[in-house]
């Protein structure tokens, strides 16, 4: 099951819930391939780019907004990451996907952005991943710089969590935390 927890936020959060998929499910086509992890087992859901479950928005430059989720099984998610600062010094939008993983299991977290064009990126991972203990941080960081480019750089950011293992609990879930503006 899904839940999304906004504690203490005044944040518009929605609900759902991921189905299983069988151990001899095939991977979705839009999704990039395995990298490390394993066929089959309960932490497989059907979950897609194309299907991903919106989070919402976030400013990517004009203070730290927040969404959060949490599962126990693959997921994927979209966030809309906005230009809000149209000033005359031009600020990068910047986001940062944090995920916790339980003691039992460890996921990975990927994200995937076009900062090109805004156009839903789903197979070339983006940014800067780090693990301290059980928490992967993927940084994203794109638009104009010092001088303002004159255009929208908002962008649709996905998010994939990726189990490491085939067994999972839903008793012992994963925590995900996206931040604009960090």
């Amino acid at each position: 099951m899904f839940r999304v927890l906004c504690p203490g936020l005044l944040v518009v959060c929605a609900c759902a819930q991921a189905g299983r998929a069988t151990a001899d499910a095939a991977p979705p086509l839009d999704s990039a391939p395995p990298i490390d992890s394993p066929s089959g087992g309960t932490c497989l859901t059907g979950a897609t780019c194309q299907s991903a479950m919106s989070l919402g928005s976030v400013s990517g430059d004009t203070g730290a907004m927040m969404q959060m989720a949490s599962a126990y099984q693959s997921a994927w998610f979209a966030v809309r990451v906005t230009e809000d600062d149209h000033g005359i010094a031009g600020a990068k939008l910047e986001l940062t996907v944090r995920l916790t993983s339980p003691a039992s299991a460890h996921y990975d977290v990927f994200a995937y952005v076009n900062t090109g064009s805004d156009i839903l990126e789903c197979a070339t991972p983006s940014g800067t991943t780090t693990t301290t203990g059980t928490t992967d941080q993927v940084k994203l960081r794109w638009g104009e710089g010092s001088i303002p480019n004159g255009s929208d750089d908002s962008r649709t950011v996905s998010i994939e969590v990726r189990p490491n293992s085939s067994t999972c609990s839903a008793s012992e879930p994963w925590q995900l935390v996206v931040v604009g503006d960090t």
